[in-house]
């Protein structure tokens, strides 16, 4: 976690300190949790990096310790990831699958936040797509989702649906 905070502060070297740190006790603990929490943070650390290649690595590494440890919210959290990667990089099919694959954890454990994620990632999709009606239709039922959540009724993709062709590069409002 101290890792993650000094990278939402700018301290790529601070994060890289404490991911060092945390990968040595999680190397000599051998427990699932340090092992897990370890990958995830370092998949923060690379997409704060830009580094969507250490992402989809390190993320597909959770996503399999975490299908074999049968922990549905790691193997969410790391199919997500891998969606964003795939929107990021403008590969629909493979994000159409990650959304998909995620969507379908979130729902059967009943999380309402990362399901209105993953509907903000398929309205990003369907814009991206030139689907201008059916993206707003899902950042709809996100916000509904999300508003139920608790979560920010503006959706975490909007600032990537408002450059968006189907949207014309225009704002996207709440």
């Amino acid at each position: 976690m101290s890792a993650n905070v000094e990278d939402m502060l700018g301290n790529a070297a601070g994060a890289r300190h404490f991911l060092d740190e945390a990968d040595a006790i999680a190397a000599d603990a051998n427990d699932y949790v340090a092992t897990i929490e370890l990958i995830q943070a370092q998949t923060v650390h690379a997409f704060f990096e830009g580094d969507m290649e250490a992402v989809t690595a390190k993320s597909s590494e959770g996503a399999s310790l975490s299908r074999d440890a049968g922990d549905p919210l790691l193997l969410g959290s790391m199919l997500r990831n891998l969606a964003t990667v795939a929107l990021l990089e403008g590969d629909l099919g493979a994000a159409t699958a990650r959304l998909s694959d995620a969507l379908h954890v979130a729902r059967q454990i009943d999380d309402r936040f990362t399901e209105y994620y993953l509907l903000s990632g398929y309205a990003w999709h369907a814009a991206d797509s030139g689907q201008a009606r059916r993206a707003a239709q899902l950042l709809g039922a996100a916000a509904s989702v999300g508003a139920g959540a608790g979560a920010d009724i503006v959706g975490p993709h909007a600032p990537f649906l408002a450059q968006a062709p189907s949207f014309g590069g225009g704002e996207v409002r709440s």
